[in-house]
């Protein structure tokens, strides 16, 4: 029986993890994995930028189940900053989904990492997959300089930061 690996993350408590993993479920069943067996639930809630991919639990729970359970051939989520938004982890994940020939469904945008006999990376999806690494990465970096530009403006008040 076929297998299929529901990832879910958020960085902070406040984010609603329940929400994304109930999308990711309904779009497991309509892609065949609708016995509950056949679909494993990753949830974390932890950083995907301070974080390096060993520190990563989600990811370590991943690799961990393909390697254990041969039944495994999918893995679902939301978008790639939702496996990291670092550049370098993003194409480390993917690498090991490729050579393990497990199939990448990304929902937002949507795109199937393999080809259907998954011997390669889909042309379209390896296009959308290093823009969209690219725009997670870039977008959390540009969050670290707001916030250090509006902690130097509350330093030079006199405020605390």
């Amino acid at each position: 029986m076929k297998k299929i690996i529901i990832l879910s993350r958020v960085s902070t408590e406040a984010q609603d993890l329940t929400s994304q993993t109930k999308e990711r479920i309904s779009k497991a069943i309509q892609l065949g994995y609708k016995d509950s067996k056949q679909q494993i639930v990753i949830e974390n809630v932890e950083s995907a930028i301070k974080l390096s991919e060993n520190e990563r639990i989600g990811i370590q729970k991943l690799k961990h189940y393909i390697e254990t359970d041969k039944d495994i051939d999918c893995v679902i989520c939301w978008e790639p900053s939702r496996l990291s938004r670092q550049q370098k982890v993003l194409y480390s994940v993917r690498d090991y989904l490729v050579d393990h020939k497990i199939q990448l469904y990304i929902l937002n945008p949507y795109m199937k990492l393999l080809t259907d006999d998954r011997t390669q990376i889909d042309t379209t999806a390896s296009i959308v997959f290093s823009l969209f690494s690219t725009l997670a990465e870039n977008e959390m970096m540009i969050k670290k300089e707001r916030f250090m530009r509006a902690k130097n403006e509350l330093t030079k008040q006199g405020k605390k930061s």
